[in-house]
């Protein structure tokens, strides 16, 4: 059994089109399978905004201003990304079309709806 390794260029450029890899941000590490294709995984070492704790009186435009504030603030401090967790229930879809509309992604579908959201 081969030792788990660092990913070459190469495998990092073949694997990133399904992996969420952020150069400079993440670590994609190989197990060998022998002539098969080789066991992945991608450690990520990001900012996370999660949880977000919003009072059941905040509407979406005191939401937005809250988290435009602290994007800037991560943006000053040079932070190029940062993921984020939003419920994926009916109550929470008017919030996540807010924040795709201003560019998160969806990193998964179910049963919560991670998001990645560029600063530069």
């Amino acid at each position: 059994m081969e030792d788990i390794r660092l990913a070459s260029p190469e495998e990092i450029e073949q694997f990133s089109k399904n992996a969420d890899f952020i150069p400079g941000q993440s670590t994609m590490v190989v197990f060998p399978n022998g002539d098969k294709q080789p066991d992945v995984a991608v450690i990520r070492h990001v900012v996370e905004m999660d949880p977000v704790i919003f009072s059941p009186e905040s509407g979406l435009q005191r939401r937005l201003f809250f988290v435009c504030n602290l994007e800037t603030s991560l943006r000053l401090m040079g932070t190029p990304v940062y993921y984020c967790n939003v419920l994926a229930d009916d109550e929470n879809a008017q919030w996540r079309s807010v924040i795709e509309k201003r560019g998160a992604e969806p990193i998964s579908m179910a049963p919560e709806i991670r998001y990645k959201r560029r600063l530069q």
